[in-house]
Formats: structure tokens, sequence, C-alpha cells
């Protein structure tokens, strides 16, 4: 025993030694936990809520999770989004080096049973989190694998890019790294200002750069540059910047520039530019001459828009889309979707042969046709028509259109010819026999805005055609 007594004596003594050597080399311990493992945002359509999921997941992963808007994670921060209509269930970690795994599966039943979903998903994607760690760590070192983990020296070269070197109030700068941070370009801050470009890791608060800025994590709150940010990593706020904003991740809030917005994941809220807006997942609305995202939930306007699934509308000259959905609607001169294009003739006693096509969504559509006799015109007569309109069921396969529709025709007498222009409205009843087979018949009246050749007074019409 007396010998045993100075060995267990000198045992402790070491093993406090090392501890303290390790609490002063990571920094104060306090510091550490006070930041929790894990941050969770909820996007539940009603179904799922933060206040349920935040105890079944820290039961699940055995760590703290907590609000996403809370602080930041040391591992990862969890998104969660649910679509009702749609049983979709999405999961997306985002680790503290930028990474970023995502899963969608499909979730039915009850909310309890979506939960369970959602936390066993969860649970799958920290695992494969712990897996790779524990892989990198199982992987011998060169030389002897048993001193290997005696040698105490830091590693010259990190594996990767750090999440962040630390956290600071204010960073200012003229041009990284002339900066506050100039040896610490993965830096944290509430307030970053810099003359003309910037390079952070993380922002929560305030940007203002005079060229671009580059935040190699995540953003929230304010970035103002006069040509560009660009954020690796998730983003939630307003980005207004004079020529692009990028962020390789999910964002949500306000995006508005001269040039381009990207959000190369998902993007929640308003994208604004005069160039192009896209994301592959939009929940909100864009508006720039062009538009493209793959899975719509909103609203689309501009000069040209595109998508893929669309539950919203799209407003513009030229609309396609892949798939609309049952609330989905396009309003434009041409609008491309599934079984869309239907080929269209008709007659009426003011334009006796007109001939085009009709673009039709669930219930907007769009009329482009070639016109040709009218009764003001002895000789001949040729023109085009474009025509906007709603379609509304009645019963059975009996619906109604009411449409505004506008004509120029180039009218040829014996001694002049001239150009009329009209407006006109109608009303018709249609009857479906076929997906592809529609006649319809109805009335209305053509007001003349510009005729070079006849009467310019209203006069009444009646028509009568078919859809294929």
């Amino acid at each position: 025993m007396k010998i045993l007594s100075p060995l267990l004596i000198a045992l402790s003594l070491s093993i406090a030694l090392t501890s303290s050597r390790v609490a002063w080399a990571d920094g104060p311990a306090d510091a550490v936990q006070a930041r929790p493992s894990y941050t969770l945002a909820v996007d539940g359509g009603g179904v799922l809520t933060f206040d349920a999921l935040a105890p079944r997941l820290r039961e699940e992963l055995g760590a703290d999770v907590t609000s996403e808007s809370e602080t930041l994670p040391t591992r990862a921060a969890i998104i969660v989004r649910y679509d009702a209509a749609a049983q979709q269930l999405e999961v997306r970690t985002i680790r503290t080096n930028g990474r970023v795994v995502e899963r969608t599966v499909h979730a039915s039943g009850d909310a309890k049973s979506v939960e369970t979903t959602a936390v066993l998903l969860v649970g799958n994607l920290a695992r494969d989190e712990w897996n790779e760690l524990i892989e990198q760590l199982a992987q011998p070192a060169p030389g002897d694998a048993i001193e290997a983990p005696i040698a105490s020296e830091p590693e010259s070269k990190p594996a990767g890019p750090r999440a962040h070197d630390e956290h600071v109030p204010v960073n200012l700068g003229f041009f990284y790294p002339l900066s506050t941070n100039m040896h610490q370009p993965h830096v944290g801050t509430h307030a970053d200002i810099s003359a003309s470009f910037t390079h952070i890791g993380m922002l929560d608060g305030v940007q203002l750069a005079g060229v671009g800025s580059y935040v190699s994590r995540s953003a929230k709150g304010l970035q103002m540059a006069g040509a560009f940010h660009f954020v690796n990593g998730s983003f939630r706020g307003t980005q207004l910047a004079g020529a692009a904003n990028v962020v390789v991740g999910s964002g949500r809030g306000v995006q508005m520039s001269g040039a381009t917005n990207v959000a190369t994941e998902a993007f929640s809220g308003l994208q604004m530019t005069g160039g192009t807006n896209y994301t592959p997942q939009l929940v909100g609305t864009q508006m720039s001459p062009i538009n493209v995202a793959q899975n719509v939930h909103g609203l689309q306007f501009g000069v040209v828009n595109v998508g893929g699934r669309v539950r919203g509308l799209q407003f513009g000259v030229f609309n396609i889309a892949v798939d609309m959905e049952m609330e989905g609607e396009q309003l434009g001169v041409i609008s491309i979707s599934r079984n869309s294009i239907h080929p269209i003739a008709w007659t009426s006693n003011l334009a006796y042969a007109n001939v085009g096509l009709r673009f039709q969504s669930r219930h907007l559509y769009s009329i482009v046709a070639f016109t040709a006799g009218t009764p003001e015109a002895k000789k001949v007569d040729y023109g085009t028509t474009g025509a906007f309109g709603v379609r509304l069921p009645i019963w059975n396969k009996l619906d109604t259109d009411i449409e505004g529709a506008f004509s120029n025709t180039f009218a040829v007498n014996e001694n002049n010819s001239g150009h009329n222009n009209a407006a006109r409205t109608r009303v018709m009843l249609g009857w479906t026999f076929a997906d592809h087979l529609r006649v319809f018949a109805g009335g209305g009246a053509r007001f003349a805005t510009k005729f070079d050749e006849g009467r310019n007074a209203p006069k009444a019409e009646f028509l009568a055609g078919l859809m294929f």
C-alpha cells in the first residue's frame, strides 16, 4: 500500500496537468459548453413543431438541441421541412465545415408518425457524421501506429477549413488580409465593415463592403456591397449587391442585385434582380427578366419563367413548366407545360377564319392566332389576334370561357388600304368530348381602337369553334 499510494498521487497529478493543458489549448471550458451541439429550425407545414421535435431529438442524439435563432452549433445546424400536401419530409444538416447533407422521404400518417420519421432521419444523418469522424480517426498515422497518438504537437495544416477561428464583435478592413482579422479568415462577427473586399467565417449582424464579401460558413442579418456577396453556407436575412448574390446552400429572406441571385439548394422569400434568379427550391417570389427554379411554390414574375413543378403562378411573356400542380397557373403570351398546348380554330361574323394555338393552364389561358377575312375588306385582309382568358367549370364536361382579345388586321379595298385594330370581349360555353376535342360557341362585342377601313362603331360578335 505504501508503494501504491505515491504512484496513485503521481498519476492523479499527471491527469490534472494534462487536463489543464488541454483546457488552456482549446479555450475556456465555459465558452465551449455555452454553445449547443445542434441547432434546429422547423418548417412543419402545420404538422411538425420545434417544441415537439426538440425534446425527442435531444434524447435521440444525446446532445443539446436549441433554436437556430439563439446561437451557433458546435456540430451541425438541422433544418426540418414538411410539405403536408405532398407528404414530403426533408431533413438537411449543415455542418460546421460548411458541408450539407440532405435527405427527402415520403412521410404520411398523423403528427406523431411524421415526428417519429423525422427523428429517425435526423438521427441517421447525425450518426453518418460520427461514422465519418470515426473512420478518419481509425486511419493509421504514418510511422509507428502506437507512438502516433502520443504526439502532442498540433497539426501544421488542418484537414479542411475551420468553421471559424473565434468571435469578435467588430471586424474592420480595407482589402482582406489588410483587416483586423488578418490571420483569421474564418472569424465570426456581428459587424463587418470593409472599404473594398472582406473575408470572414460567420456573420450574425451587419456587413458592409465597398466591392464584395466572402463568408466561408453562414450569414444572418444584412449584407450590403457595391458588387457581390458570396456565402458558402446558409443565409438568413437581406442581401443587397450591385451585381450578384450567391448562396452555396439554402437562403431565407431577400436577395436584391443588379445582375443575378443564386441559392444553390433552396430559397424562401424574395429574389429580385435585373438579370437572372436561380434556385432549385423556391418558396416565395422571383422577379427578374429570367427566373429559374426546379420546384416553385409561389410567384415567378418576369419575361421568361422556367420551373419544374409549379404550385403557384408564372406570370410573364414566356412561361415554361414541366408539371403544373393542381394549384398552379400560368399567364403569359406563350405558356408551356405538360398537355398545355392546344390547336384551336374558330369563325365569327366579324373575323371569318381564325387558326392558332391556345396555351391552357388549370384555369388561365392565352391564345395566339392568325386571322383572315373581315367585313371591312372587299378584296383581302389578314392579321393576328391575341387573347387572355379564364376557363371556369360549370357541370360535368360543361365549362365557360371569359376572355379579352386584341386583333390587328391589314384591310385592302378597291382604292386604298389600312390597318384596323380592335379590342374584343367574349363569353363562350364549351363542352369537352375528349382530352383533345372541345367545341365552344358564344358571343361578345368588338370595340374599334383604330380603323382605317370601315366604320369604327362597336359591333356585336358571334363565334363558334373547335379546340384540339
